[in-house]
């Protein structure tokens, strides 16, 4: 079998954020605060580019293993990529889930890629809380995994309430019957 390697080009998502930033030493407390705070929050953001630029690459690189036998990926990764299987599989789902994808969202989702996970897998199993809870202003780039548990967790245990009162009624009906 014959592989080819093909160059991908990762320009578009590279950045200047890795240039050295120099706070004048002539400036204290709050003014050198203020002169830097612009870089924190370019840098801070960044991160999530990468994370998504990460992912999309990800799967970018595995839709061109299609003539491999099963497993081969995985076993490539392990061998080659310093994160995991899973952390790859997590990486990719992040990057290829729409609704992270406006500039908007992106501007206030966490920069740790394991709570964008977590943030992911919720929203996509409740797109409207997620849309929700985006509207109220509780989704910031500080959100913990906890954070992120109970705010989804507020809507779940409603809903599971409300099936056990169904399945109460119904097992009442058919008592009835």
């Amino acid at each position: 079998m014959s592989t080819t390697t093909t160059p991908i080009s990762i320009g578009e998502y590279q950045s200047d954020t890795c240039v050295a930033f120099t706070i004048p030493s002539k400036l204290k407390g709050e003014n050198a605060w203020n002169y830097a705070k612009d870089e924190v929050h370019s840098r801070w953001s960044g991160v999530i580019g990468t994370i998504f630029a990460t992912g999309s690459l990800l799967n970018d690189m595995k839709t061109r293993q299609k003539d491999e036998k099963d497993g081969t990926w995985e076993k490539w990764v392990t061998e080659n990529l310093p994160f995991s299987n899973r952390t790859d599989q997590r990486l990719r789902a992040i990057s290829a889930f729409k609704p992270f994808h406006s500039e908007e969202v992106k501007s206030v989702l966490p920069a740790y890629w394991g709570n964008l996970d977590m943030l992911r897998s919720k929203a996509k199993a409740d797109e409207t809380r997620f849309q929700e809870l985006l509207s109220e202003g509780k989704i910031t780039p500080s959100i913990s995994r906890t954070d992120i548990g109970e705010l989804f967790a507020v809507k779940v245990e409603i809903s599971a309430d409300a099936n056990r009162n169904d399945e109460d009624a119904d097992e009442g009906a058919r008592w009835f019957r």
